[in-house]
């Protein structure tokens, strides 16, 4: 029978921490220690998902297991000027952000999550920036091609529907690390 133990999220630190472990047996002394390293807790996440014809965002904070915070919760994003921006959260887990309140560029940074009676949580966080509702929208690419060079870089090649290519200038973001877009 292999033996194991568990360790709650809030537990564990939050971020990767190398040193050492031992076992200590019933009525036997503690074993040598053994290089091990402590994995970061699972953080909460706020997602913003912004509505392309108006810029408005629904804000959803999640815990680490994916359930969403009850309403009452406040969720801080990054806003103009260093202000954040702050948002309630209601019935269903999500609260509402108007276009109006986002600049003209992505804003990252550190949000805060603080449910009713809890310390507040810190999270990383992308801004969107604020849309022109007033513009048609960009056709949706079919597929966004990833070409690896040998140095490591990668070439982004969006493909339009009917195999069209898209104007000099365009911009294409993908997914990057800690919630940031990689813009080409």
């Amino acid at each position: 029978m292999m033996v194991q133990g568990q360790y709650q999220n809030d537990k564990l630190p939050k971020t990767d921490k190398p040193g050492t472990g031992t076992v200590t047996e019933p009525n036997k002394a503690p074993s040598k220690p053994v290089n091990v390293t402590t994995p970061a807790r699972k953080p909460s996440t706020i997602e913003l998902e912004q509505d392309p014809k108006t810029g408005d965002v629904a804000a959803t904070p999640k815990k680490p297991d994916g359930t969403t915070y009850p309403p009452g919760t406040t969720v801080e994003i990054p806003g103009k000027n260093g202000t954040p921006i702050v948002v309630t959260i209601e019935d269903g887990g999500k609260g509402k952000v108007s276009n109006d309140d986002f600049t003209e560029d992505k804003t990252p940074g550190t949000g805060t999550i603080t449910e009713k009676g809890k310390d507040p949580e810190e999270v990383k966080v992308e801004t969107p920036k604020r849309i022109d509702p007033t513009l048609p929208e960009t056709d949706a690419p079919t597929d966004i091609a990833i070409t690896r060079k040998e140095n490591g870089d990668a070439i982004v090649t969006p493909k339009k529907p009917g195999g069209g290519t898209y104007p000099p200038e365009t911009k294409v973001e993908i997914s990057g690390e800690d919630g940031k877009t990689i813009e080409a």
